[in-house]
């Protein structure tokens, strides 16, 4: 008998190697989807700033995103040449208008742009359209996240919609299952991190003698840090989490924003600094790190990163390389620690595949 699939039409805003890896992906699980979940996911519509907007209600096949190649974010759409005979591509004025009209043919966006640290933007507003429109939204963008959750999820509350973004925070790592699985009564009382892998193996080659400048030029070589790292370097990539992070799992009152994030990078690091700690049995490691102070009326939360020296016996001193890890402590578990090992750009593509099958498993019937 025919198993009947559920279909969710997927648009991809973005299509650099985050999204070429997560494409290859479905390609490679499309029979466990439809095995397990009874699910089919196909890519109706991609936007990159290179290729303009292309549309095709019958889903667009390997070699037209092949073909694509494009990356960042799409601040011009225009209609891209079509690539199969019968189906031309579908032109849009803008892809805000697009994202936002009803009868565009696709149910979930997947936001994947050049990262937007300083206000969240043009990301923030292809996510209001989508959300706005009824559509879900996975994306894997700290900006428009840290500057404008709360408002995102009042949107997403007003139209049905739903908004997912494993990937924006620690690849696969499952952050969104700490609240609602690994902790789901009680709170959330801190968290400790080592959230960005550019830093953490800057600090484990300069825990080798290496200087910062030699162990920036490895991740490069190694394609870990783009060609201007400053985001990662100084800080802004974890303060950014750290602001995700300390809304999601410590539930402040007033949602903090990357504004009220005391940050330092690892321009705070010397050349010796490592390796002195490694001498003396320790390592140094960048942190992100949020806390909750005080009880009652008087409850805040506040959240930094900056780079610290940890004694081994600590187990983030412990996490090196390109690796990640996030601790916390909770009321009524204790103290946890997940940690994720050597990161490539295939994790953050798998991320995205966990929150799409979180939104049609957990999807009202």
């Amino acid at each position: 008998m025919a198993v009947t699939l559920e279909t969710r039409r997927l648009a991809l805003v973005g299509y650099g190697a985050v999204g070429r890896a997560f494409t290859a992906l479905l390609e490679r699980v499309a029979d466990e989807l439809a095995r397990r979940y009874r699910l089919a996911v196909p890519v109706t519509a991609v936007a990159t700033r290179r290729a303009g907007l292309l549309v095709d209600v019958e889903g667009i096949d390997r070699v037209r995103l092949a073909a694509i190649g494009g990356h960042g974010s799409p601040e011009a759409v225009s209609p891209a040449p079509a690539a199969r005979s019968g189906t031309p591509p579908v032109a849009a004025p803008g892809l805000s208008a697009f994202l936002a009209d009803p009868a565009a043919p696709y149910d979930v966006l997947v936001e994947i742009t050049t990262q937007s640290p300083r206000d969240g933007e043009p990301a923030a507003s292809y996510i209001r359209a989508a959300l706005g429109s009824g559509r879900d939204v996975v994306t894997a963008n700290k900006g428009p996240l840290a500057w404008h959750e709360a408002e995102l999820r009042a949107l997403a509350a007003v139209s049905g919609a739903r908004l997912r973004y494993e990937a924006a925070l620690m690849d696969c790592l499952p952050t969104h299952a700490i609240r609602e699985s690994i902790v789901p009564v009680g709170r959330i009382l801190s968290f400790a991190g080592i959230v960005n892998a550019t830093t953490n193996a800057m600090l484990s080659a300069m825990a080798q003698r290496r200087s910062a400048a030699e162990a920036l030029a490895e991740a490069q070589a190694a394609g870990l840090a783009e060609a201007d790292p400053r985001h990662d370097t100084e800080g802004h990539d974890a303060a950014l989490k750290a602001t995700i992070l300390a809304n999601l799992l410590l539930e402040p009152q007033v949602p903090l924003t990357p504004a009220a994030v005391a940050r330092r990078g690892l321009d705070a690091v010397s050349d010796e600094w490592p390796a002195e700690a490694a001498q003396r049995g320790a390592r140094v490691r960048l942190l992100a790190r949020g806390e909750v102070c005080g009880e009652g009326a008087e409850r805040t939360v506040r959240a930094w990163v900056g780079p610290e020296e940890l004694p081994l016996d600590d187990t983030l001193a412990l996490v090196g390389g390109r690796s990640m890890a996030l601790r916390i402590h909770s009321e009524y578990g204790g103290r946890l620690q997940l940690t994720l090992l050597d990161a490539p750009v295939e994790e953050t593509a798998y991320a995205i595949l966990m929150d799409l099958v979180a939104l049609a498993r957990d999807r009202p019937r």
